[in-house]
């Protein structure tokens, strides 16, 4: 009888466990990812980029991107290439609260600020810091947002640019 008692007792106990680990979800997550606004390239109308309080404004002036105050012609595939990830920043996990940017170049000496306007409303905000270690992410943060997150693709290095190198020069024939 004994021995029937703790059968029945162990069984219960397994069947409890079983139950307990086929029903929890370990892949949850305590927390949400921000929404952000849509954003249509095709309305976006200026483009600020600013690398260590310089910044360089790109500006749409009939179908086509100047830079700044100069005017100078900007290469159209490198604009191109800005204004896709600017539409489609999508973030994949948040990677820090702590606000220690620096580990993750979103401090004031390392960090690319890009705001994109569309007519006089500005309609999207971001720093980018570094590429992360997968080479498939770059580390931005928000305006407003503490948090570092992983934004989709590898792109520092398409808004790492300066005038000389967005300008679009005329190659002889």
């Amino acid at each position: 009888m004994k021995i029937k008692t703790e059968y029945i007792i162990l069984l219960a106990v397994i069947l409890a466990l079983s139950l307990y680990l086929s029903l929890r979800k370990s892949d949850r997550l305590s927390y949400e990812l921000p929404r952000l606004p849509a954003v249509a390239k095709m309305d976006i109308s200026k483009i600020e980029i600013t690398k260590k309080g310089a910044p360089v404004i790109l500006n749409k002036v009939n179908g086509g991107w100047n830079i700044g105050p100069q005017e100078y012609q900007a290469d159209a595939d490198k604009v191109t290439n800005m204004l896709g990830i600017i539409e489609n920043l999508t973030l994949t996990a948040m990677v820090s609260e702590s606000r220690d940017f620096s580990r993750y170049e979103l401090d004031d000496e390392h960090k690319i600020t890009v705001k994109a306007w569309s007519a006089e409303k500005l309609g999207r905000e971001f720093d980018i810091g570094k590429v992360a270690p997968s080479y498939r992410h770059t580390f931005v943060r928000l305006k407003g947002n503490d948090c570092v997150y992983h934004a989709r693709e590898n792109f520092r290095h398409t808004f790492d640019l300066g005038v000389e190198d967005l300008r679009e020069w005329q190659r002889p024939l």
